[in-house]
């Protein structure tokens, strides 16, 4: 069957399409696939980690935050930054994804990877010069991570999409939310291992360099798409968006 969101009227030539996406939904998707689904896992991971930061925190690592007059209440706060940020950010990334299609899925996790990253270096700031007032950074490196919560809650099934040949996507959608799903629970052992202020400037900078790190590595590393389309259905999808210029969401 041809895919809706290509007709053969429109676009033509359905056997060239299918000579395209070289195995169609056979699977000869590059290797590489593996290595990009990693750095993915390790965006959306951090993600997680640096969210549930202060939550996970033992309780002398909390106290050396009430001697920087944060309170309980704002040690919530910090948590709830998470929803009240995704809440924000949820339609534009949203929008964007259905417009742009398939190759909106590397500027999304690229965005998302930046953010978080920038959100852990905001949070380092008041610990490395002493003079700050930590209250502000630590909310602005909060909400900044927040923002880039709809990718990683909501990227997967595009991601797995756009490289992943069709018996494998359950198996790359469902790896990425396991292990994001992971990070809180190693945010808690972090912190039974790390007690004090000093176990809170490592915990924090740890979080930094990681992010960091996975922001380098989508940017360097991961193209737009791959050079190959993984499936039949993934390249009638890249067609349809070439011709119309956008991916209508609600194409039939």
């Amino acid at each position: 069957l041809r895919p809706a969101l290509c007709p053969a009227s429109r676009h033509g030539n359905w056997a060239a399409m299918q000579q395209t996406a070289g195995a169609g939904d056979g699977g000869q998707a590059e290797r590489r696939r593996w290595g990009v689904a990693v750095v993915m896992v390790w965006v959306g991971f951090n993600q997680a980690l640096v969210w549930v930061t202060f939550s996970a925190s033992s309780r002398d690592m909390k106290l050396c935050l009430r001697h920087a007059a944060i309170h309980d209440s704002e040690i919530d706060l910090l948590l709830n930054w998470g929803p009240i940020a995704y809440l924000i950010a949820v339609w534009p990334f949203m929008v964007h994804m259905s417009r742009v299609g398939p190759g909106a899925v590397r500027e999304c996790v690229l965005s998302s990877a930046g953010l978080i990253a920038l959100g852990s270096l905001l949070r380092c700031a008041p610990f490395v010069w002493n003079g700050l007032e930590p209250r502000p950074w630590l909310h602005a490196g909060q909400i900044l991570n927040g923002l880039a919560g709809p990718v990683s809650a909501a990227v997967a099934p595009a991601f797995a999409a756009a490289w992943f040949p069709v018996g494998e996507r359950t198996f790359a959608t469902s790896l990425v939310w396991t292990c994001q799903s992971l990070a809180p629970s190693a945010g808690f052992l972090a912190a039974l291992a790390l007690r004090g202020a000093a176990g809170l400037r490592i915990i924090l900078a740890a979080e930094a360099a990681s992010s960091v790190a996975a922001l380098l590595c989508w940017a360097i590393a991961v193209p737009r798409l791959p050079m190959v389309a993984p499936s039949a259905s993934a390249a009638a999808q890249r067609e349809a968006t070439c011709a119309d210029g956008r991916q209508d969401m609600w194409s039939e």
